[in-house]
């Protein structure tokens, strides 16, 4: 059960038409898990069947995604998983800057609302979104980034785990990393 304020921003966010991502979207892709999640976990958009659920991380990559939270203990954390995007763009049209742009005011909303310790941006979108415009997640995956009271870290996304087995080890490191930050900071 969420409070009355987040109810009211996922409200928002379903009736939002801001961007062309609306115009196809079964669901929004609000984002699901504890409103007071010291972890915050963010995509860049929804993919694969999350419109269809409107949860998401859903599929395969949801799969091997939760498979590394519990490996790595950080389940042990409240969490909450949501997208930058909170509609799934069509299959042939990628987003742009602008649509990001447009959907990081309810993000900023649902950050400011869950209060997370921690940021775990998932892939390098994410990253430039949250972080910095330059970053470089072959370069700083794994490593924590302070930026006023919120610590950020970012790794790969789970759907590039999938196929890749180099990018599985780094995402194991890059979560390793993040239980221990987790566990200095006491949130684990």
């Amino acid at each position: 059960m969420y409070s009355a304020e987040f109810e009211t921003l996922r409200e928002s966010c379903s009736l939002c038409k801001k961007c062309p991502c609306c115009e196809e979207r079964l669901n929004i892709v609000f984002g699901e898990g504890d409103e007071n999640a010291d972890i915050l976990f963010v995509g860049d958009r929804p993919r694969g069947k999350d419109d269809l659920t409107g949860l998401p991380f859903t599929g395969k990559e949801g799969e091997l995604f939760s498979k590394f939270v519990t490996l790595c203990d950080i389940n042990k954390a409240p969490l909450f998983l949501t997208n930058i995007l909170k509609c799934r763009p069509s299959d042939d049209e990628l987003p742009d800057d602008s649509h990001y742009d447009t959907c990081m005011e309810h993000l900023r909303s649902q950050v400011r609302i869950i209060k997370p310790k921690i940021i775990v941006c998932l892939g390098e979108k994410a990253a430039r979104k949250m972080i910095d415009s330059s970053f470089d997640l072959g370069r700083d995956h794994g490593k924590f980034i302070k930026k006023g009271k919120l610590f950020f870290i970012a790794t790969c996304h789970p759907s590039e785990i999938i196929t890749d087995e180099d990018k599985r080890l780094q995402f194991l490191s890059d979560f390793q990393a993040l239980r221990e930050g987790a566990k200095k900071g006491k949130i684990l």
